[in-house]
């Protein structure tokens, strides 16, 4: 089949509940809370904060993984990780991609 040839299918979409970017959120509130007197959220907190904020706003309950940054994303991850491992869910266990909650 030559006409496949150099051919690459897209990836199904990710994406992420508003539930779960709350979570995710509140699991790092809770690791890292806010510092100082003017209450400076964690790295991870401030990543989630905006694309949570713009979510709200807009009425959405998801968000493709794709209009995260880089930081968002890696806490999410992070998040998902260490929640599946309170869970007792191996890794290998996971699922594919699609929606995630």
């Amino acid at each position: 089949m030559r006409w496949l040839s150099g051919y690459t299918a897209p990836s199904m979409a990710t994406f992420h509940s508003l539930a779960a970017i709350e979570a995710a959120i509140n699991h790092w509130r809770a690791r890292s809370p806010a510092q100082g007197e003017a209450r400076v959220l964690s790295t991870e907190v401030d990543a989630l904060a905006e694309p949570y904020a713009f979510m709200i706003l807009d009425g959405r309950q998801s968000i493709d993984e794709s209009e995260l940054t880089g930081k968002a994303r890696a806490a999410l991850e992070a998040w998902r990780v260490a929640a599946e491992a309170a869970a007792g869910v191996s890794p290998d266990r996971r699922g594919g991609e699609g929606c995630r909650e």
